[in-house]
């Protein structure tokens, strides 16, 4: 038996507790899956298309950006 049927708690605060805790373990759920994001999600491709270290198809020019670490100097 559930608190609500016991009287415990209102059934009007028992069953949207009950559904908004059975979306969120969705999106947790979800959250785990290994999804493979597009590229512009990631921070070090956006960083890469604002200093003009991408290759023609899009992709992160490796030397290009090790060039630009080597010369780039620490603020910290």
């Amino acid at each position: 038996m559930t608190f609500a049927e016991h009287g415990i708690i209102p059934r009007v605060l028992y069953t949207p507790c009950v559904y908004i805790s059975i979306l969120l373990i969705l999106i947790i759920l979800i959250g785990l899956l290994p999804i493979k994001f597009p590229r512009w999600v990631y921070a070090d491709w956006q960083y890469a298309k604002r200093h003009g270290l991408l290759d023609e198809s899009g992709n992160i020019d490796q030397e290009a950006w090790a060039r630009h670490h080597a010369n780039k100097k620490d603020l910290w």
